[in-house]
């Protein structure tokens, strides 16, 4: 008899389970490995690292039952821009097989979703053994929360991109779970409010907690009698003011706020002494010209005696340095910024800058230079400039830069010696991308842009 020709079927079920594994960051290998034998599919090794399903933009629920492998165990379960209404939960809550089949999730998303009347408390109904929950960007949030019939099971929690007159009903609604440990409410506001945090004191348990407003225009108040009481806090991300943390607890390890301005008192770090991390995104100028360098400096000084660490907020806001309008002088905002030197080890990082209401000379932008050193996509709004090379200016000090975009009535079309500085001088080493936002826009303004593409 022939040898026989070797092949996956006879390794062991644990070293098919590793291969698998290898594929983790390759889905289609991963499903086409599986689907290559049926034998695979009653892989223990296998089925062990099936544990998540995602439902889209369908309101066959019940599709799940066929669509997820059966010999796998489904824990967590992505339901994206899905319209429930108490008809279509009812019906879910009718079938057996459906229900056997989600009993076992302990972890749903739902991102994008619309829960009418009555789906929100029918919800919890299907999803009895929740110990996570993330909902985002979903009408009917706080209902949801109110109808889960066992609030000691949820351990993690996340409401995101909820409407911000919202908030406050929403953490009225989180007391009762108190055996989180990670809570996330964030919104983008639109309106100026206050926030009261206390109530959240109940929960003793929380090891990581994230208010935060990216517009930031909610300001959450007694967030310090708060912290007084999460005595197993790690994590803390919250916008709005930075709190006082002389009574918080000494277990803080990450500290993320949003923009810390000039007028802030000094953050005591000494009383936080596992702290690793303490991350702002943005610096506001809050302040009169005569005194604002020596405000910044002592904004500096007690900023560089932490472990700072400067951060973007997202890929549409970046970090920021706000100016006040008509307030500062070139000359002014370039003393500021080299008072800022200091911190350029933790800007070093930043690759998208917003500067708001700055005047910049040459002088200015080789102080922004520096400070941003790896700076790609740079967005100014209202940003004066001495001359019309304020442009040319920035691109040799910011040399990584790909992009910049400018809001400015004053600028309307990019100014041609730009052109020469970037077509014959080749200040740059690849095509920069530059974008005029005006209040007017004519047509040599979207003429010069298309020569600017065309010659690159």
């Amino acid at each position: 008899m022939g040898a026989v020709e070797p092949t996956l079927l006879i390794l062991p079920d644990d070293t098919i389970g590793t291969i698998y594994a290898c594929l983790a960051d390759d889905i289609e290998s991963r499903k086409a490995l599986r689907q290559s034998c049926s034998t695979l599919h009653r892989s223990r090794a296998i089925n062990a690292q099936i544990h998540s399903f995602t439902l889209a933009e369908t309101r066959d629920v019940q599709s799940i039952t066929s669509a997820f492998p059966k010999h796998a165990t489904l824990k967590t379960l992505e339901l994206t821009g899905i319209s429930f209404d108490k008809p279509l939960l009812q019906k879910c809550l009718s079938n057996p097989r459906l229900m056997e089949r989600l009993s076992t999730v302990v972890e749903i998303r739902l991102v994008g979703c619309e829960l009418k009347e009555g789906a929100a408390t029918l919800m919890p109904k299907i999803f009895s053994g929740l110990r996570a929950l993330h909902i985002v960007d979903c009408s009917s949030s706080c209902q949801f929360l109110v109808g889960i019939q066992d609030p000691r099971e949820l351990h993690s929690l996340k409401v995101a991109g909820t409407e911000s007159v919202l908030v406050t009903s929403i953490l009225q609604a989180i007391p009762r779970f108190e055996c989180l440990q990670s809570l996330e409410v964030s919104t983008f506001s639109s309106k100026t409010a206050k926030v009261d945090v206390n109530m959240l004191g109940s929960l003793y348990q929380l090891k990581k907690l994230i208010l935060f407003d990216f517009g930031e225009r909610i300001e959450f108040i007694h967030a310090d009698s708060l912290l007084t009481s999460l005595q197993q806090l790690s994590c803390l991300h919250i916008s709005g003011g930075l709190p006082s943390l002389q009574n918080a607890c000494s277990t803080l390890v990450i500290l993320r706020v949003g923009k810390v301005y000039v007028s802030m008192p000094a953050l005591a770090f000494e009383y936080l002494p596992n702290l690793k991390s303490f991350d702002f995104c943005g610096i506001v100028l809050d302040g009169a010209s005569h005194s604002i360098v020596g405000k910044v400096k002592d904004l500096v000084e007690w900023l560089s005696k932490g472990p700072c660490r400067a951060y973007a907020v997202n890929d549409e806001e970046g970090f920021s340095l706000e100016g006040i309008e008509g307030e500062f002088e070139s000359s002014t905002c370039t003393s500021v910024l080299a008072a800022l030197e200091p911190l350029r080890i933790c800007m070093s990082s930043i690759e998208y800058i917003k500067v708001i209401d700055f005047n910049l000379n040459a002088e200015g932008w080789k102080e922004m230079g520096a400070l941003f050193k790896n700076a790609s996509y740079l967005q100014g709004i209202d940003v004066e400039f001495d001359n019309n090379v304020g442009l040319v200016n920035a691109v040799q000090a910011l040399q990584h830069l790909k992009k910049i975009e400018l809001c400015n009535e004053s600028i309307k079309v990019i100014p041609d010696d730009l052109f020469a500085a970037l077509i014959h001088a080749q200040l740059v080493s690849s095509p920069l991308d530059i974008i005029i936002d005006s209040f007017e826009k004519d047509e040599a303004q979207e003429a010069q842009e298309e020569v600017l593409k065309k010659q690159w």
